[in-house]
């Protein structure tokens, strides 16, 4: 298809100057960090006319001097850069600041600090810096707004229009109205203009005139009482520059919040100004709420592209709009006319900062488009690239241009993520550099590596690490797993379930376990392996939790059948536990029993001492249901002997439920406390919902027994909730011991004070809960004290007001990162407010915290 008139210039001028160099198109399009399509295209005039910075490394490519430089530009479009020619500059008196159309949404905090930080006098230069569509400009231009009564004179240059860093000078002497005399420079023209005023200078989009910074530098030197705010995707990188990060708008959560609290949220607040000027009786309801807050959260909440989707409400319903943001770019289009061309969709956009790299940069770029969710920079230099410096070199200009972001971690470990809308158009690019494939099978392997590393922690100490390390990337492992089951890889695809176990037992996400289970299950049919019957085995457990004893029957058949086939002793043993359990349920226990003891004396033999020590918990299970609870106990102190020997914690907390409720039984209310106590700190600590779950619904045993049945239904409630977030429910073989409690608390209870108690349990924090739960297990009784009270006691532990408003946040559930959101300060503080409590509370951690706060009533 031919192009425009432009376009075919473009082509044709190109073609000449490239023929006169006596290059190929082969030859250009590397030097021009191009497909050698891409020049032909260019030449054929069939694309689109190039973006600026295409062009300009065009120029360089073919060693062109100026006149023809202008000759190129002016056949694309764009206005020659003679020097003589005026400057075009947008000029503002402190009255006549520029007035937008439609209201700046949900920035008032960020208004606030920039405007503090303004005032101070030693802050000369603050750059805003985000990626397109920020809401850069717009913050600029309120900021300015707000500071205009303290100075003398607001200047709003727009350097958009401008393509040479030498002309930024000149826009600036226009601003101030400044002219040369004689032999004099124009810096210092301009400096003579401003000198004596008060001068704020607002320099917007300077992102592709980084060479020109220096001249910004020498202005604020020759004039003291100016400052400078600037808007560029990229940092100035001068001296005394202030670099604020322009953050996306402010997101919902992801767990439903009420209408009241999302029509609040700024992201949506966005959407539904900018629906409403296309079409004035959208209304955010009940029924549409969802999706609008799927929508903003899925658009990263970037203004430009928020603005861009709403603009579809008058065709598309947010439920619509939705589905059809799987790929975001084709459909974010269509911006006021009115905005600059750059602004009109997000592809151009992004477009624009991307053309602003180096070949180099661009291809790591594309090639970070594989990773879903973030990437330390070892998985960038494994994936992309090699170890020789110039991934860490490449990934910083990413940063610098808003392209990529750094995250703060917990484990100082150097972290960095593309916001999806930005990924989406890399990995356009990936695809049409023709390196999807190969950087895709690359990454799968670098993440089945980490999954494999990962697989034996599910036993060792450091588990809670390893989860953490898996759910960071979490995503990045699933697009792994996807990627070999589009390969029909199933050893591959065993070996990432295999090592996500880790994290999916850990966090109790069963649904998600057995879902890729399944898949990966499907893809090694017909393959039994050792490895493979496991993971039967363990998506067999995992369905008895969910209280499905049918599906987890054909299952353990099913691993058996692995297991015989490839001789797995193991395996073997392990379906004899299974046995076990099912004739438990049947109320056989004399089969249980002789089934235990043969599976312990084969994993005996084969060394597995963690398997020695599950089923000899199980024997102790045996015991005490059929109404000999000491017999059970040497079963249990060998079991916790064996599990603390291997530092496996998730399982001496069971042995340690176990043991604390046959204290119960036999009326040792205080050693069961303190074992319950024990076992439920263990689950907390490794962060494992059902263990914390299953330790709530001990202690809350203890509870009702102890004629407490209020905190014994609260305690119950909290486990109810943790076990339906897992998508859990009281398996059979523990279902007879649950009702006994359940049914004990009823009976104590009027229906209402039953019910009141329950649902106020079942909004627990899992923090909250557990703090509850000890509280009255290691002190008896939880303190209540009066508010004034609480104040005094936090006032002589020396506790600031700050101290005890994180002390709160801790217990209602939010971590380090949640708590520097709600308080609007870094989480490296956060770390620093949480060491200096615990040290002044003498308590080792998060938990024992928690407890104190909840004894002392300070939440």
């Amino acid at each position: 298809m031919a192009g425009s008139d432009d376009e075919s210039a473009f082509g044709g001028l190109l073609r000449r100057f490239r023929t006169r160099a006596a290059l190929s198109q082969e030859e250009l399009a590397a030097r021009a960090g191009l497909s050698a399509r891409g020049i032909s295209d260019l030449e054929r005039g069939a694309r689109r006319s190039p973006y600026l910075g295409t062009v300009r490394r065009l120029a360089e490519s073919l060693d062109l001097d100026e006149s023809d430089r202008a000759a190129l530009l002016a056949a694309r479009g764009e206005a020659s850069p003679d020097p003589s020619d005026p400057v075009t500059a947008l000029v503002f008196d402190v009255a006549q600041l520029p007035v937008p159309l439609t209201p700046l949404i949900g920035r008032e905090q960020e208004i606030a600090q920039i405007v503090a930080a303004l005032q101070q006098p030693d802050a000369r230069l603050v750059t805003l810096t985000g990626p397109g569509g920020a809401g850069k400009t717009r913050l600029a231009l309120a900021i300015a707004a707000a500071l205009a009564p303290e100075v003398d004179a607001v200047h709003v240059v727009d350097l958009a229009p401008i393509h040479l860093p030498e002309r930024v000078v000149s826009a600036i002497a226009q601003s101030l109205g400044a002219r040369s005399s004689g032999d004099e420079p124009l810096d210092r023209a301009v400096a003579r203009a401003a000198r004596g005023q008060r001068v704020l200078l607002v320099l917007d989009n300077f992102e592709h005139l980084l060479p020109a910074a220096p001249h910004v530098a020498n202005l604020l030197a020759a004039c003291p009482e100016m400052q400078a705010l600037v808007t560029s995707r990229a940092r100035l990188r001068i001296r005394g520059e202030r670099d604020y990060i322009v953050p996306p708008l402010a997101l919902p959560a992801a767990n439903q919040p009420s209408l009241d609290t999302l029509a609040a949220t700024a992201a949506i607040q966005l959407f539904v100004a900018r629906a409403r000027e296309v079409q004035p009786d959208f209304e955010l309801t009940e029924t549409n709420a969802g999706a609008v807050a799927a929508i903003c959260r899925r658009l990263d909440g970037l203004p430009l592209a928020i603005e861009l989707a709403a603009a579809r409400a008058t065709v598309l319903p947010p439920a619509v709009l939705l589905a059809r943001l799987e790929r975001r770019l084709p459909l974010l289009t269509g911006g006021p006319r009115d905005l600059p061309a750059r602004l009109q969709t997000m592809r151009n956009a992004i477009a624009w900062s991307h053309d602003l790299l180096t070949p180099r940069e661009q291809a790591l770029f594309r090639r970070l488009a594989v990773f879903n969710g973030g990437f330390t920079l070892d998985a960038a230099e494994a994936v992309t690239g090699d170890n020789s410096g110039y991934v860490l070199e490449c990934l910083a200009a990413l940063v610098d241009h808003s392209l990529a972001r750094h995250l703060e971690t917990t484990t100082g470990q150097a972290r960095y993520i593309m916001l999806e809308t930005i990924r989406e158009h890399a990995y356009e690019r990936l695809v049409e550099a023709g390196e999807e494939l190969g950087f895709r099978a690359r990454h799968a392997a670098w993440f089945r590596a980490l999954a494999e590393e990962a697989a034996p922690a599910f036993i060792r100490p450091d588990r809670a690490v390893w989860a953490d390390r898996l759910e960071a990337d979490y995503n990045n492992c699933l697009a792994a797993l996807r990627w070999y089951l589009e390969q029909e890889d199933g050893e591959a695809s065993l070996a990432i379930v295999a090592g996500l176990h880790t994290l999916w037992h850990s966090r109790g996400q069963m649904a998600d376990y057995l879902t890729w289970a399944r898949r990966a299950l499907v893809a090694s049919a017909g393959h039994p392996s050792a490895l493979r019957s496991e993971i039967i085995d363990l998506s067999a457990e995992l369905a008895t939790k969910q209280g499905d004893d049918a599906t987890a029957a054909k299952l353990r058949a099913e691993a058996l059948t692995d297991a015989v086939a490839v001789g797995d002793g193991e395996g073997i043993a392990r379906a004899k536990v299974r046995l076990a359990e099912s004739a438990v349920i049947a109320g056989d226990l004399a089969a249980a029993r002789a089934e235990l003891m043969e599976a312990r004396d084969a994993f005996a033999a084969l060394n597995l001492s963690l398997w020695t020590a599950t089923t000899l918990v199980e024997l102790g299970r045996v015991e005490r249901m059929g109404g000999n609870p000491r017999a059970a106990l040497p079963y249990l102190d060998e079991a916790r002997a064996l599990f603390t020997a291997k530092g496996f914690l998730a399982g001496l907390a069971w042995a340690l439920r176990m043991q604390g409720a046959i204290a119960a039984d036999l009326g040792h209310r205080p050693e069961a406390l303190g074992l319950l106590s024990d076992a439920l700190t263990y689950g907390y600590k490794q962060n494992m919902p059902l263990q914390v779950g299953e330790g709530l619904t001990a202690i809350a045993d203890v509870a009702q027994r102890d004629r407490r049945p209020a905190l014994a239904a609260r305690l119950l409630g909290a486990a109810e909730t943790l076990r339906e977030e897992a998508g859990a429910t009281v398996r059979s073989i523990d279902r007879p011991d649950y009702e006994r409690v359940v049914n004990a608390v009823r009976a104590s209870l009027d229906a209402a004070a039953l019910a009141e108690q329950w649902s106020s349990g079942r909004a627990l924090t899992m923090d909250r809960a557990v703090a509850e739960a000890l509280a009255y297990a290691t002190g008896g009784e939880t303190l209540q004290p009066d508010r004034a009270t609480a104040r005094q006691i936090g006032e002589q532990e020396g506790l600031s007001p700050r101290e005890l408003t994180v002390l709160r946040l801790v217990v209602a559930g939010q971590t380090d990162q949640e708590i520097a959101n709600t308080l609007s300060i870094s989480r490296r503080t956060v770390s620093a407010h949480m060491t200096n409590i615990l040290g002044k509370l003498s308590l080792s951690n998060r938990v024992e915290a928690a407890t104190y706060a909840v004894r002392h009533d300070l939440v």
